[in-house]
């Protein structure tokens, strides 16, 4: 494009597909300050906790886009949390189709009414369920996209809500950079959830990932806006990860923004299709720290 503006020159050599792609993710961030989903939901499923950027199984706790390609796989992980709650998930991946089942159980309450009991009431377990549906597309050799499709229940006591959310996601690979790949990826877009009288606006995530790996070293920079019922909120994610012999991966991973569980250390063991991870978040104001294991078969 002889003697075009600059800016001109270089939406010319962006892939066509990357512009109706962004703009739809964009609508849907747009959509998602409206409709938020559920502050729990947050939390990570895995151990290594699942990226924009990543492929394979970690895509089905990640960035749908991420199942854009033929292996197939197994994903098994728990995730003990604060105050003996805790997360089990398992998922499944065939091809660019994927499913995730989390159940989130929030530890053991005793119910008091306005007359409390010295004795101790009747004690009762806050849980839910969520299924997550989610397929990848290949839109170029150097671009791929992903939607999800996510059904929850909740229990508390006698009060029970189920709603459905969505998500959506795109990894660019370009050809000219190797090594270097960048990611968004919008989680957890659902409807307003009512309480009694009152809707509550429950935050979602809007993630921008930049990833780029040099022979065994990986760094991976995330900026994280979160969009819900108090002011929102910013967090900045760093890991850096290394591929070291014998088939480990030691990982570290700091996010500004999180203010009881700031760090993460873990490490991966590979051996031909099987992949265990283990990841450790040393907790602050003297809570207990977050252990997380993930079994994960791929082929």
């Amino acid at each position: 494009m002889k003697g075009a503006p600059p800016f001109l020159t270089l939406i010319a050599k962006i892939p066509g597909c990357i512009i109706p792609i962004m703009t739809f993710l964009w609508l849907t961030l747009l959509v998602a300050q409206i409709n938020p989903g559920f502050e729990f939901l947050l939390m990570p499923r895995t151990a290594q906790e699942a990226l924009p950027h990543q492929y394979g199984t970690l895509a089905l706790a990640g960035n749908p886009a991420g199942l854009a390609t033929s292996s197939n796989g197994l994903l098994v992980s728990h995730h003990l949390w604060f105050l003996d709650s805790y997360t089990s998930v398992v998922g499944g991946k065939r091809g660019p189709w994927g499913f995730l089942l989390t159940y989130y159980n929030f530890g053991t309450f005793e119910f008091q009414d306005e007359t409390p009991d010295d004795a101790g009431g009747p004690t009762f377990t806050p849980y839910a369920v969520e299924l997550r549906i989610a397929r990848g597309f290949s839109v170029d050799p150097e671009t791929d996209a992903g939607l999800s499709v996510s059904f929850f229940h909740e229990k508390i006591l006698d009060r029970e809500f189920t709603q459905g959310y969505i998500g959506a996601g795109l990894i660019y690979r370009p050809r000219r950079a190797p090594g270097l790949s960048l990611a968004i990826s919008v989680d957890a877009l659902g409807l307003k959830k009512r309480v009694q009288q009152s809707e509550i606006r429950m935050p979602i995530r809007f993630l921008g990932d930049l990833t780029y790996q040099w022979r065994a070293w990986e760094i991976t920079m995330v900026g994280i806006r979160i969009f819900g019922y108090q002011e929102p909120r910013v967090q900045a994610l760093v890991r850096l990860l290394y591929h070291a012999p014998y088939g480990l991966t030691p990982w570290f991973l700091y996010a500004s923004g999180r203010d009881l569980v700031p760090w993460q250390v873990g490490m991966t063991y590979q051996h031909k299709a099987l992949s265990l991870d283990i990841g450790m978040s040393p907790s602050r104001y003297q809570l207990d720290s977050v252990y997380r294991v993930t079994l994960r078969i791929e082929r």
